[in-house]
């Protein structure tokens, strides 16, 4: 290419050059337009490319290049359009603009600038598409502008600019988006003097006060989005009535304490345009009835987010309306029952709030809802019917309630079903015997109930089943064979039946069929999401301790068979489940050794085998064990001394309880082959404090046998006892403190329960 001499325009984007640009290139001294954007050139810009002074556009964007941006490249004086963004540029921005005046489209956005803005940026006078965002680059906006006068985008975002947002952005007559989010701005919004703006984004930044009046007579305004900000005061949505254009308003994440929407002029809000469809208040401080003037937006919200507020009351508000689809007013005091549903609603959450009584008729118009979070609550009745006939729903949690009765055959034959967490109710059992449709069922939680059953064994036929969930229930028998045992369980990561009847072995069928515990994967953050709009979670027993996890990483792989009445060995293939994070299985009837194995579980945080029968020593192969950091092993038949290193020296005596067999630090009980050896060490670091070191005693057997005997008698049998006793405090005191809930009359009681 480089032979053709006379060559205009060339276009080489979105291919996969790699390496560093051909020289031959930068030959075409007829170049006026150059584009090899979307490609994997790297390197440094050459210093030969700023020979074609005769470029008017150059597009280098989305490639590798790097280093800083050469001063060199302002001399391509007729440069109308430069976009570098998407590269791995750094330094400082050259203060060099004003060689540039004829340019009217400048993107540097996404690389890794640094510095502050420079001044001759803003005397750009042709400007109208400026970006430089998701870069590092710091101080303030400059407070006035020489040019910009037809910048008609202005993209600033995802930086750490701070000060307050000049004047000069608010009065740009042609300006049509402006996007200064992901910021470190503070003060007031400014009050607006030009009325063109289309798209605007203040969100992340530090913005105080109210919104201003200015900002409701842009007419032309679609999109204002001002969320996780420090705005406070009463917001009146009767003021956005003039904005007939509005489609998109988040005001989210703020302070904003008052709500009112009663107004006149509610009444053609929006306007005959209907177009807002998108309205997100949720995460301030509003209080009180939600205002009746929501039901004037009957036709035209779409996503309607009120969730984390103070408010007590749906009020008269009628939510059924023609185009809702996605409903949030979780996480607010609202009392009563629950709203009447749209038969158009996709996404319904009503969680955390004080709701009563019962739900059957509240969800039965919901026919095509996909998730219905109604968890933590106060709703009381049997469960709902019409549920089971939903044919879309993907998500139905109703934890935390008091609901009662059976679980419907129905809800057990939804096939899209995803997620159903029922726990902590007061539902009774036995569970239906139905033909299982959940084929995509990954999270099963029927935890804390009444259930009286066996354990279901049609849940092997759940493939994708990742979280099961039956603990504190009265579940009973045993649990050991399969009907099928093609992979069955194979993706499970939490497996909790703790707190039932079940009894016999350890289910090692199961167990052995947990291969995706046995894959060490880190995988990052990862949840087990069935939506964006939705996170799983899921209560765990750590330390006899309850602990609610609200969202669940992939990661989180944990085995809890506590308090049941299991017997016989630990199975040693619970060692190749290389990915546990938490395993209990005390208060059962468990005998035999702990298994060496154990100690390869590289990712073991809590281990609880107490209240078993165990017998032996602890392997010394658990203090491999470097994220263990809630070890229990009391009320056992063990014995021998300790092991002692990494994390085995964090643990106190209230791990090792009621084992009369065990010795060692931490407990006072010393073991017979340490006594010597404490002796002896005391005996030379004693004599070494005061002088008789080696030479001495050397001395000392050249005046007598009878002398030494004499003196080596005092220090052993005088001296010694109050020496070790300030040699032991002295170790203990430097041990992590860490405190343990469970106690002796509470193992007890339940034992004897049992």
């Amino acid at each position: 290419m480089g032979n053709m001499s006379q060559l205009n325009y060339l276009i080489l984007r979105s291919n996969k050059f790699r390496g560093e640009i051909p020289s031959s290139l930068f030959n075409l001294h007829h170049l006026i337009h150059l584009d090899l954007s979307q490609n994997n050139f790297g390197g440094e810009i050459p210093s030969s490319l700023f020979n074609l002074h005769h470029l008017i556009h150059l597009d280098l964007s989305q490639n590798n290049f790097g280093g800083e941006i050469p001063s060199s490249l302002f001399n391509l004086h007729h440069l109308i359009h430069l976009d570098l963004s998407h590269n791995n540029f750094g330094g400082e921005i050259p203060n060099l603009f004003g060689k540039l005046r004829k340019l009217e489209v400048l993107d540097f956005s996404v690389n890794n600038l640094v510095g502050q803005l420079p001044p001759s940026l803003f005397g750009l006078t042709q400007l109208s598409y400026l970006s430089i965002s998701e870069n590092k680059l710091v101080g303030k906006i400059p407070d006035k502008t020489s040019g910009l006068s037809n910048l008609f985008d202005l993209d600033m975002s995802d930086n750490s600019l701070n000060g307050t947002i000049p004047p000069w952005c608010f009065s740009l007559s042609l300006l049509f988006s402006l996007k200064l989010s992901g910021n470190q701005l503070t003060g007031p919004i400014g009050e607006f003097s030009a009325f063109s703006l289309y798209y605007c984004d203040l969100s992340y930044n530090r913005l105080e006060g109210d919104i201003p009046k200015s900002m409701f007579l842009l007419q032309d305004l679609s999109e204002l989005t001002l969320s996780s900000n420090n705005l406070s005061g009463l917001v009146d949505l009767n003021n956005f009535s003039n904005l007939q254009n509005l489609q998109y308003l988040d005001l989210s994440h703020n302070n904003f304490q008052s709500l009112d929407f009663s107004g006149d002029n509610v009444k053609s809000f929006p306007k005959s345009a209907a177009q807002l469809y998108h309205l997100d208040l949720s995460n301030n401080h509003f209080h009180g009835r939600i205002p009746e003037g929501f039901n004037r937006m009957a036709d035209t919200v779409t996503f309607f987010y009120l969730s984390h507020n103070l408010l007590t009351s749906v009020g008269n508000l009628s939510l059924l309306w023609k185009n809702i689809g996605y409903l949030d007013l979780s996480f607010n005091m609202l009392e009563g029952d629950i709203p009447v549903l749209s038969s158009t609603v996709d996404f319904f959450s009503i969680s955390n709030n004080k709701l009563t009584g019962d739900i059957s008729s509240a969800l039965c118009n919901a026919s095509s809802i996909e998730i219905l979070n109604l968890s933590h609550n106060n709703l009381a009745g049997k469960l709902p019917q019409c549920v089971g006939t939903f044919g879309k729903l993907l998500v139905l949690d109703l934890q935390r309630n008091h609901l009662c009765g059976i679980i419907p055959r129905s809800y057990l034959e939804i096939e899209t079903l995803e997620t159903m967490n029922l726990s902590g109710n007061q539902l009774e059992g036995p569970l239906p015997r139905p033909e299982v449709k959940w084929q995509q069922l990954r999270v099963l939680d029927l935890g804390e109930n009444n259930i009286q059953d066996t354990f279901p064994s049609w849940l092997e036929s759940l493939q994708e089943l990742q979280v099961l969930v039956l603990r504190a229930n009265r579940f009973n028998g045993t649990i050991n064979r399969f009907q099928s045992k093609n992979n069955t369980f194979s993706k499970l990561t939490v497996f909790d039946i703790s707190n039932n009847n079940f009894r016999g072995n350890l289910p090692i069928a199961f167990i052995k069929n947990f291969k995706g515990m046995m894959i060490n994967v880190n995988n990052g953050l990862q949840y087990i999401n069935a939506s964006q709009l939705y996170n799983d979670s899921v209560k765990v027993t750590m330390k006899d301790s309850d602990m609610e996890l609200e969202r669940i990483l992939t990661t989180f792989t944990i085995v809890d068979l506590a308090n049941n009445r299991f017997e016989g060995a630990i199975p040693a293939i619970i060692g190749e489940l290389k990915s546990l994070v938490g395993l209990n299985l005390s208060t059962n009837r468990i005998t035999g050794f702990i298994p060496p194995n154990l100690g390869g579980l590289e990712n073991l945080e809590w281990l609880d085998l107490s209240s078993n029968m165990l017998m032996g020593e602890i392997p010394t192969a658990l203090t491999n064990l470097h994220f263990l950091s809630i070890l229990n092993l009391s009320l056992n038949q063990l014995v021998g001394k300790i092991p002692t290193g990494k994390q085995f020296d964090t643990f106190q005596n209230d791990s090792y309880k009621e084992n009369p067999g065990l010795c060692g630090l931490p407990l006072s009980k010393s073991c017979p082959k340490d006594e010597k050896q404490e002796k002896d060490s005391e005996t030379f670091h004693h004599d070494e404090q005061f002088g008789f070191g080696w030479k001495p005693v050397a001395i000392g057997f050249a005046f007598g046998m009878v002398f030494g005997t004499l003196s080596g008698y005092i220090v052993f049998f005088v001296w010694k006892p109050q020496w070790s006793i300030y040699f032991v405090d002295g170790i203990l005191n430097q041990r992590s403190r860490k405190k343990s809930h469970r106690t002796n009359a509470n193992t007890r009681q339940h034992n004897e329960g049992r």
